[in-house]
C-alpha cells in the first residue's frame, strides 16, 4: 500500500515557529516556502528555471529555500507571507482564495502573462494580492505547461447541458474546482493534495479535477480509471513577494530579481510541458483511459467550467473590478 504523507507533524510545525522567529542574517538573503511538495513538478521546475539560476548568478539577492507545506500548512502560507514571516511563496494563488478572491479566476486566464504585463495586468492584479495577503506578483510561470483535466475512478455520464454529469460523485477540490464541480453534479471535499490516495483507495471521493503531471508522484493512477478533456484552463501558481520586502529593495537589487523573473516565466511554461508529457506517458500506460469529449458535448463541458467560474467570481467582492479582470485576463 502506498501512502503520501504531505502534512505537517507537531514537530515540524514547532521547528516552524523557531525557524520564523529567528532574525535574518543577510537581509539580501530571501526566504523562500512553496504551497506544493517539494518534489511536485512544478516546484521542481521553480528550482530548475529561478531558484538555481539566481543563486548561482551570485548577484545582488540569494534565495534561501525553507520547505513546503510540511514546514508551513498551506492554510497559513497566505497569513504567512502577509505578516513577512516568509519572504517569497511560489503557489496554486487558489490556495489562498479565501484572502484574494481575484485568485480564482486566475487558471481560466487565456492571455499569456506576457501579454498580462504590457496591458498593465500584472501591476493591476497585484493591488489584489497586497490587500489580501500584503505580497505582489513577482511571476507568473507555467504559460502553456499544461492543461487541467478530471479524472475518474468510475466512468461517468454525459450532459448535453453540461458535458459531464458529475452527479453523485464526491470530488477533491479547492476554491478553484468548487464551482464548475457543484455545477456538474458533483459534492465538493476540499482536502489537501497529499491526502487524495487515501481518500481514493477508501473511497472518500471519487475524483478530481488536476493540471496535468505529477499524478504518478502521488500514485493516483492507482485508482484513476478516466482522464476527461478536452483539457482546460492554465495553471494558477503565482511566484509573490512580500511587499514591504520588495519596497526595501534597492532599485539594482529589483532588476536583479525581475530579470529572472522574467526568464522564469518564458522558460518554465516549456520546462513544465516536458515533465507533464512524461507524466502523461506514465499514467495511461498504467490503464487511464483518455476520455475526449467532442461535438456539442465538448462545447457545453467547456462553456460550464468557464461560465460556473465567471459566474462565481463576479458576486464576489474584489480589490480589482470584476469587468477590469475579466478584461485584464481574458480575450472573449
Amino acid at each position: 500500500m502506498k501512502t503520501t504523507k504531505l502534512l505537517a507533524s507537531s514537530a515540524a510545525l514547532a521547528a516552524t515557529a523557531f525557524i520564523y522567529a529567528a532574525p535574518a542574517v543577510d537581509a539580501k538573503t530571501l526566504s523562500v516556502v512553496s504551497g506544493l511538495p517539494r518534489n511536485h513538478d512544478q516546484i521542481e521546475t521553480y528550482f530548475r528555471d529561478f531558484h538555481q539560476p539566481v543563486n548561482a548568478a551570485k548577484g545582488a539577492i540569494s534565495l534561501q529555500y525553507k520547505g513546503g507545506p510540511e514546514v508551513t500548512p498551506r492554510k497559513q502560507q497566505g497569513s504567512f507571507i502577509k505578516r513577512g514571516l516568509i519572504d517569497l511563496l511560489i503557489s496554486p494563488s487558489s490556495y489562498y482564495a479565501g484572502q484574494v478572491p481575484e485568485s480564482r479566476v486566475t487558471a481560466i486566464a487565456n492571455r499569456s502573462p506576457w501579454e498580462i504585463r504590457e496591458n498593465g495586468g500584472i501591476a493591476e492584479m497585484s493591488k489584489g494580492w497586497i490587500k489580501g495577503i500584503g505580497a505582489r506578483i513577482i511571476a507568473w510561470p507555467f504559460w502553456g505547461g499544461s492543461n487541467f483535466h478530471v479524472y475518474l475512478t468510475k466512468k461517468p455520464a454525459l450532459s448535453k447541458e453540461t458535458g459531464l454529469s458529475l452527479v453523485g460523485q464526491k470530488m477533491r477540490a479547492t476554491a478553484l474546482y468548487i464551482p464548475l464541480l457543484k455545477a456538474m453534479g458533483a459534492t465538493p471535499v476540499v482536502i489537501s493534495p497529499g491526502d487524495v490516495y487515501t481518500a481514493l483507495q477508501r473511497g472518500v471521493v471519487t475524483g478530481l479535477a488536476w493540471p496535468e503531471g505529477a499524478v504518478t508522484k502521488y500514485g493516483w493512477q492507482e485508482y484513476i480509471k478516466y482522464r476527461v478533456g478536452p483539457g482546460f484552463w492554465r495553471s494558477s501558481t503565482m511566484l509573490v513577494m512580500n511587499e514591504k520586502k520588495w519596497q526595501g529593495l534597492s532599485k539594482s537589487e529589483k532588476d536583479f530579481v525581475m530579470k529572472h523573473a522574467l526568464a522564469f516565466e518564458k522558460e518554465s511554461g516549456k520546462t513544465l510541458r516536458k515533465i507533464a508529457n512524461a507524466d502523461n506517458a506514465k499514467i495511461f500506460a498504467a490503464g487511464v483511459q483518455k476520455m475526449e469529449l467532442e461535438g456539442d458535448y465538448a462545447k457545453a463541458w467547456l462553456s460550464t467550467i468557464n461560465g460556473s467560474t465567471w459566474d462565481d467570481a463576479k458576486k464576489r467582492k474584489m480589490t480589482v473590478p470584476y469587468d477590469t479582470i475579466r478584461k485584464i485576463l481574458y480575450k472573449e
